[in-house]
């Protein structure tokens, strides 16, 4: 049993590493997904987009993410959580081919990997703990700025798109003008040029 394991694992490595050559991602590479939730539908009405969660290219294969909390999470796990119908669309900073894949892992894996997820969707919130809730857009961003000393910012979010599901969902104390980003930021950033559209 402990050499299948140990086989199914370096066979899952292999086949992300091959898939991610396939399509030829590059460090900070940004994933933009369509999700099949009631919230995902909110967001992309609220929004005007077709995305309602996103992934960054680490590399050797690997994306992260915030969901549940901050991971690593492979395009074959991706094509697994994501809606099916509809195609993912990879976007590419400008200056991408200046990026340093090491020293976005090192700053993945030092100062982001494992923190908890943010369903409030509030910048620079804290658990408990003391550590930093991060939502998906909200790490995305931060983490191409610490890592490629980029000056993204955030903007007034708005929730006007039945705002009484959004009063529901925030149980009355909706952040609305609070700082924040979602996945069409990334989507229409002149900084961000599309790639490519990918099918599930």
């Amino acid at each position: 049993m402990c050499n299948f394991r140990v086989l199914y694992l370096v066979l899952s490595l292999f086949l992300s590493s091959r898939l991610s050559k396939a399509y030829s991602f590059m460090p900070g590479d940004v994933l933009l997904a369509p999700m099949n939730c009631f919230l995902c539908k909110l967001i992309e009405g609220e929004t005007g987009s077709s995305y309602s969660h996103l992934f960054v290219y680490i590399s050797d294969g690997n994306f992260a993410h915030s969901l549940n909390n901050v991971e690593y999470i492979s395009l074959n796990n991706i094509k697994k959580i994501v809606d099916t119908k509809r195609p993912m669309l990879l976007t590419r900073h400008k200056n991408a081919h200046d990026f340093q894949s090491n020293h976005l892992k090192r700053t993945f894996e030092e100062s982001y990997l494992g923190l908890p997820y943010d369903k409030d969707f509030l910048w620079s919130n804290m658990n408990e703990s003391g550590k930093e809730k991060l939502y998906c857009s909200e790490f995305v961003l931060k983490i191409l700025n610490d890592a490629f000393k980029l000056s993204l910012l955030p903007s007034p979010m708005t929730y006007d798109y039945y705002p009484e599901l959004w009063d529901d969902y925030f149980s009355g104390d909706t952040p609305s003008g609070l700082p924040g980003v979602t996945p069409g930021f990334f989507e229409n950033h002149v900084d961000f040029n599309t790639v490519k559209f990918i099918y599930p």
